[in-house]
């Protein structure tokens, strides 16, 4: 879920910076996603820069690959998660 939340906001935040009038009904047709989840994505998008968002996904990357090679458990993948993101 972390991840797909990640690539929605990239996403929109992507859709925000190559159009200056982006809406939340451009971003349900470009990501084809409902129009409820946009106007969400939507509000979120706007806090973020996309190099942040993009840190975050190759931090989630890194850590799903520890998950599944047995380097790590989930729930220590989910605390260096958060330790990570609240830099």
């Amino acid at each position: 879920m972390f991840s797909r939340q990640i690539r929605l906001l990239i996403g929109a935040r992507s859709i925000l910076d190559a159009h200056s009038h982006a809406d939340k009904d451009l971003i349900a047709t470009e990501l084809g996603v409902h129009p409820f989840v946009a106007a969400k994505i939507f509000t979120q998008a706007k806090n973020f820069k996309l190099e942040k968002l993009l840190h975050a996904h190759k931090t989630l990357f890194s850590f799903d690959q520890g998950v599944k090679s047995g380097n790590m458990t989930i729930a220590l993948a989910v605390d260096l998660l958060a330790a990570e993101l609240l830099k």
